[in-house]
């Protein structure tokens, strides 16, 4: 099942209330199919280790929104400043993470553009077809790859409120 896109105001988008899963980006609903196992598995255990390295210097939520601007995103998961009090998060997150499915030229393509453009200073692209973690640091208006990791190899990277470790095979193992 591929993602369905569906033109609509922001009120109209509004109007759909919580229950609908999707993101409203460039004026459409993008509809997303529910993750499978592995997906929802690895978002699980990064998000552990991401609030087991910076403990209370920040937040990690899992598929929540992000509405910076016009767009509303839901990345697989955010590192955010503690204590947020809305119901969609309208700062600059720490890190944005998105676990490719199968729609991956949104991941890649559109939505990378658009999460430099807002100033998101970490994105990573978890793959599960290719077991990669690729992380990407901002430089200037464009994202710039900074660590790739594939397998079972492991690595240290900085999400700007900690450190953490990473393997790609143990998150969808």
């Amino acid at each position: 099942m591929s993602d369905a896109a569906v033109s609509m105001t922001w009120e109209e988008y509004q109007a759909l209330g919580q229950d609908v899963r999707g993101e409203y980006i460039d004026g459409t609903l993008v509809v997303i199919p529910p993750p499978d196992k592995f997906h929802q598995r690895a978002a699980r255990r990064l998000a552990n280790q991401l609030e087991e390295a910076c403990r209370e210097r920040a937040e990690v939520q899992v598929q929540c929104g992000w509405k910076p601007a016009a767009d509303e995103f839901v990345p697989d998961i955010m590192v955010v400043p503690p204590n947020e009090q809305v119901a969609s998060f309208t700062g600059t997150p720490y890190l944005l993470v998105e676990i490719l499915s199968s729609n991956r030229s949104d991941d890649l393509v559109r939505k990378a553009s658009k999460y430099a453009l807002l100033g998101a200073p970490r994105y990573w692209i978890l793959d599960p077809r290719d077991m990669t973690l690729i992380a990407f640091e901002l430089r200037h208006v464009a994202y710039q790859e900074v660590s790739r990791v594939t397998g079972g190899a492991t690595a240290n990277l900085d999400f700007g409120v900690g450190v953490v470790e990473v393997c790609p095979s143990a998150l969808f193992g």
